[in-house]
């Protein structure tokens, strides 16, 4: 039942309500090797594909750290990266993977939403005289995103989710303002 009483009105009404919502996809993961045979003073070099590999994709768990949360990502279902898809290089012999995303490899994907409600009222001082009062919520969702542990085969935490996150802190912000 809808009415029109002035109360009413003057409580609920006026607000205005907003919101961004942000969508990102993972970046390619550039896979390195962590000893090269072409060159010892050659900083980075690359893997090279296991030709007996006889997974379809890299990607072990498919989605990026299926199942792991803060404190479990210390478990064997960690592992996002099959180290199995990629072998060392042979001396004097580059390696044959693609510069980024072997595999089709990309970083975790991301999104964030932040909404605002507002409301001004008047004051009645002068003719122009408002108050107006603003909250902000930053990352509503608060979504926990890892990283990757290193992306460098032969590493020993090659492929594997870390603990590191990298999604931000969900924070507020309230904000009172007189216009005259």
């Amino acid at each position: 039942m809808l009415t029109n009483s002035g109360w009413e009105r003057a409580v609920f009404g006026g607000f205005k309500f907003s919101q961004i919502f942000q969508a990102f996809s993972g970046s390619p993961l550039p896979i390195t090797a962590a000893s090269c045979g072409t060159n010892p003073a050659q900083i980075t070099c690359m893997p090279t594909y296991n030709p007996s590999f006889g997974g379809r994709v890299a990607r072990i768990n498919g989605k990026w750290g299926n199942g792991v949360t803060r404190t479990t990502f210390n478990s064997p279902s960690n592992v996002y990266i099959d180290s199995n898809a990629f072998v060392t290089t042979g001396n004097f012999v580059f390696g044959n993977t693609a510069r980024t995303a072997p595999y089709n490899i990309y970083g975790p994907g991301n999104y964030n939403w932040d909404i605002s409600l507002r409301r001004s009222f008047p004051l009645h001082l002068g003719e122009s005289s408002r108050l107006s009062l603003q909250g902000d919520l930053y990352n509503v969702t608060n979504h926990t995103q890892f990283t990757v542990a290193s992306p460098v085969f032969g590493n020993a935490s090659f492929g594997q989710v870390s603990g590191t996150q990298a999604n931000t802190r969900r924070s507020a912000q309230l904000s009172a303002r007189i216009d005259f």
